[in-house]
């Protein structure tokens, strides 16, 4: 005897609106603000090393 067809269901369940292009645009563009921060930290940094650096050698 045959299988029934399964019912079609076109509801979304958040598993499948995480991958939705809105939400891929979004994560994207949090990304790249994040990243856009995480270099003005790292050269922040870079710059007290140096400043550092600079200081010890006078010593």
């Amino acid at each position: 005897m045959p299988q029934p067809e399964p019912e079609l269901n076109f509801h979304l369940d958040e598993s499948q609106l995480w991958h939705s292009s809105e939400a891929v645009k979004k994560r994207i563009s949090n990304m790249a603000a994040v990243a856009h921060q995480t270099g003005h930290l790292l050269d922040e940094q870079a710059e007290e090393a140096d400043r550092i650096a600079k200081q010890l050698k006078s010593l």
